[in-house]
C-alpha cells in the first residue's frame, strides 16, 4: 500500500470490501491514487506459487512507468538521459490532488518498484532482451533494462488466465478487475470507474492470448464466446443510445483550454469551476443527469431483459461516465500536458502529425539537431510516422556511430607496434552509444556490454562485427510454445 497522501480522500474502483490504496493511472492518464481491491484472494484461487508471485501494485507502478516512457518513445534503462527524461515525464504527470511533498516520494516508489521488477527471478530471461541497451547502467541509469517487458507482462497475464481456467472460471469479477487494472496501466490509457471498463478490457486481451492457453485454450474460448454473448445482451440498445446522446453533449468540447479539468470535475461530482460561460453551458445537461437520482426519465428504454438485481439509473449514469472518459481520452487528454508544439522539445514533435514532422525534418536539416541526445535520436526512430524522417534520422545515427569507431579499426598492422602507452595514446575512452543505437536500429544487439577486448589490437573489424547479435533473433523468444508461461 502506497504511503502517497493526496489532498481528498481517493476514488474507489473496488468491487469488494477489502481494499487498499496504491498508485495507478487515472482515467485522464495522470498519475493518482486509488482504492482498488486486494487481489491477494485472487491469486491464492488461482494457487500462483509464492515464489512466482510479486505484489500487483508493484507491476502496476512498474508498468505506467513502462507505459510513459513508451510515450516518449523511449526504454528505460538505455540511456542516463533517456531514463531522466522519463522521470522528468513521469514527475509532469503526477495528478494534481497527490500532495506536492511527497511527489519525489512517489517517484521513488516507482523507480523501486521497477528495480524489483527487474530482479525477480521471473524476469531472467526477459533481461537478456534488454542487454542490447546496457553500457551506460555502470554510469548512472536509473532502470534496469527490461528489453522483453511487453512480453513479460503479456506471458504473467496468460499464466494468470491458465489458472483461472483451472480454478473453473472463479472469482470472475476480481479476475476482471485485475485485467483492468494491469493493462490500463500497461497500455497507458488509465483506469475507468465504470462497470464497462474491465468487463471489456478482459474480453479483449484474454481474447488476444487465447493462442499461447495450450491445453486449457479451448475451455478459454468458449468461456470467453459465452460472456461475450452476455455481455452484449446486458448493454443492449441502451447502452449505445446513452453513448450518442452524451457524445452529441460533448461535441467540441476538446476545443475549450479548460476542458480536461472541467471533464474531471464533471465525473467527480464537483462544481465546475471554469470561468468559460460557454463551456459550463454545455455541459449542463450532462451535469443534470449525473447528479439525477432518476436520469432514466428522459431515456424510456425497454429494461427487461436485464435482471430485477441492476439498477437502470445507475447503469445509465455509469454509460455516461463511460462515454465521457472516452471521449476525453480520444479528444481532450494531451499525451505531454498542455504543452504546445512550439514547446515541445524538438524530439517529441515525432508521431505529432505531418506538420510536426516536416519542422522536426527541417530543424534536422539547418542543422538545429546537433545537440540532440542519442535517447532523443532514438525516441525520434520509435515514434515517427513519417518515412522520410525515418530515413534522415537513420543517417544521422550512422554518422554519428560511424565517428564513435575506435582508432584501432581504422589504422592498419598497429598492434605490430603496439605498446600500452600506445593503446591509451591512440584508444580514446568512448560509450559506444550511437553504435548500440546504430546496431538497435539495423536489428541487432550486444551480446555482452561492449568493452574494449584484451586482444584489441589484433581484432579484425570483422571480428568486432561477430560481438553483435541479432535482436531479432533473441525476439524469438515471443515464438515460445503455448505451455511455457512463466507462472504454469
Amino acid at each position: 500500500m502506497t504511503a502517497i497522501r493526496t489532498e481528498f480522500e481517493a476514488g474507489c474502483y473496488a468491487v469488494t470490501p477489502s481494499v487498499q490504496n496504491i498508485i495507478i493511472l487515472d482515467r485522464f492518464r495522470q498519475i493518482n491514487v486509488a482504492k482498488v481491491d486486494d487481489f491477494s484472494p485472487l491469486f491464492q484461487i488461482l494457487k500462483i506459487k509464492m515464489e512466482k508471485y510479486f505484489s500487483i501494485e508493484t507491476l502496476i507502478k512498474a508498468n505506467i512507468i513502462f507505459s510513459l516512457a513508451r510515450e516518449l518513445g523511449l526504454q528505460p534503462g538505455m540511456f542516463v538521459d533517456g531514463d531522466k527524461a522519463i522521470i522528468d515525464h513521469c514527475r509532469a504527470k503526477i495528478a494534481g490532488n497527490v500532495l506536492e511533498a511527497d511527489h519525489e516520494l512517489l517517484l521513488q516508489e516507482l523507480i523501486d518498484a521497477w528495480y524489483e521488477i527487474a530482479n525477480h527471478p521471473l524476469l531472467k530471461k526477459y533481461i537478456r532482451l534488454g542487454e542490447f541497451m546496457g553500457v551506460d547502467n555502470v554510469v548512472g541509469c536509473l532502470f534496469a533494462p527490461i528489453g522483453g517487458y511487453e512480453l513479460f507482462v503479456n506471458d504473467f497475464y496468460t499464466g494468470c488466465m491458465k489458472a483461472f481456467v483451472n480454478a473453473h472460471f472463479a472469482p470472475s469479477q476480481l479476475m476482471e478487475q485485475f485485467a483492468g487494472l494491469l493493462y490500463s496501466s500497461f497500455d497507458g490509457d488509465g483506469l475507468q470507474h465504470d462497470i464497462f471498463y474491465c468487463k471489456e478490457m478482459f474480453l479483449k486481451k484474454s481474447q488476444l492470448i487465447l493462442s499461447e492457453m495450450g491445453n486449457e485454450e479451448a475451455k478459454a474460448k468458449a468461456y470467453l464466446v459465452t460472456q461475450h454473448k452476455s455481455f452484449t445482451t446486458f448493454k443492449g440498445a441502451w447502452f449505445f443510445a446513452v453513448i450518442g446522446w452524451a457524445k452529441i453533449e460533448l461535441d467540441d468540447v476538446e476545443n475549450f483550454p479548460e476542458a480536461q479539468v472541467a471533464l474531471g470535475q464533471l465525473l467527480d461530482r464537483k462544481l465546475i469551476t471554469s470561468e468559460e460561460a460557454e463551456l459550463k453551458f454545455q455541459l449542463t445537461d450532462l451535469q443534470a443527469q449525473l447528479a439525477e437520482e432518476s436520469p432514466s426519465q428522459i431515456f424510456q428504454f425497454n429494461f427487461s431483459h436485464l435482471s430485477p438485481i441492476h439498477d437502470k439509473n445507475k447503469l445509465i449514469v455509469s454509460a455516461i461516465e463511460y462515454a465521457i472518459a472516452n471521449y476525453a481520452k480520444q479528444y481532450v487528454v494531451k499525451p505531454y500536458g498542455k504543452r504546445t508544439q512550439e514547446e515541445l522539445p524538438l524530439y517529441l514533435l515525432a508521431g505529432q502529425g505531418r506538420d510536426a514532422e516536416n519542422q522536426l525534418k527541417v530543424a534536422i536539416l539547418e542543422g538545429r539537431a546537433e545537440d540532440f541526445q542519442p535517447f532523443e535520436w532514438y525516441a525520434i526512430t520509435q515514434k515517427a510516422k513519417s518515412k522520410s524522417l525515418k530515413d534522415i534520422t537513420r543517417q544521422m545515427i550512422a554518422i554519428r556511430a560511424f565517428k564513435e569507431e575506435p582508432l584501432w579499426l581504422g589504422v592498419p598492422n598497429i598492434h605490430l607496434v603496439g605498446t600500452s602507452y600506445i593503446v591509451q595514446r591512440f584508444v580514446p575512452p568512448v560509450t559506444f552509444q550511437y553504435r548500440r543505437l546504430d546496431n538497435v536500429i539495423k536489428g541487432a544487439r550486444k551480446r555482452d556490454r561492449i568493452a574494449m577486448p584484451s586482444n584489441a589490437l589484433s581484432l579484425s573489424e570483422e571480428g568486432v562485427d561477430n560481438l553483435a547479435d541479432s535482436l531479432q533473433e533473441t525476439l524469438n523468444l515471443q515464438e515460445m510454445s503455448p505451455n511455457s508461461c512463466i507462472l504454469l
